[in-house]
């Protein structure tokens, strides 16, 4: 895709996002035009409007199945399919409260553990060590073998 398309597909892509009835009425009138053109050609054929209007109906396929090609290929299906998700979940929310309630209780809980862990974990990981000359220490162990080690030969 070249630079010079970029505002073109933007300006169509937010008129699909905002402008939707219209758009949707735009793909309804130029689904129409075609299947009226085939229908025309069709009897120009020699056959029936009857006939000429199942074959033009055949010849395109389902007409719905049509309009989803056209909106994948607009290239808003995922954000069309997000917002309609995050609508259905806020309906559902607003449904049972109590439920609601719950969720973000958990959901605050959790997050302000998480957060108090991370901050405790930093504050111990970043702080000064309290021996002032770490590398002078030594292990205080046994330097002998333990019995449950296999000893070379």
């Amino acid at each position: 895709m070249r630079i010079e398309q970029w505002p073109y597909i933007v300006r169509m892509r937010l008129r699909t996002l905002f402008g939707r009835t219209q758009v949707e009425q735009e793909l309804d009138d130029e689904l129409r035009y075609h299947v009226e053109r085939q229908i025309e050609e069709n009897i120009a054929s020699g056959m029936s409007p009857d006939e000429a209007r199942r074959a033009a109906m055949r010849a395109l396929g389902r007409i719905e199945r049509r309009k989803d090609e056209c909106r994948d290929a607009w290239g808003i299906s995922l954000l069309d399919n997000l917002v309609r998700d995050t609508r259905q979940a806020l309906r559902a929310l607003r449904r049972d409260i109590g439920f609601t309630v719950g969720v973000l209780a958990l959901l605050s809980l959790g997050i302000g553990a998480n957060a108090r862990s991370s901050r405790s974990s930093t504050a111990f990981c970043s702080s000064p060590s309290p021996i002032p000359s770490p590398s002078g220490c030594s292990s205080s162990g046994s330097s002998r073998p333990s019995a449950a080690a296999p000893r070379a030969r």
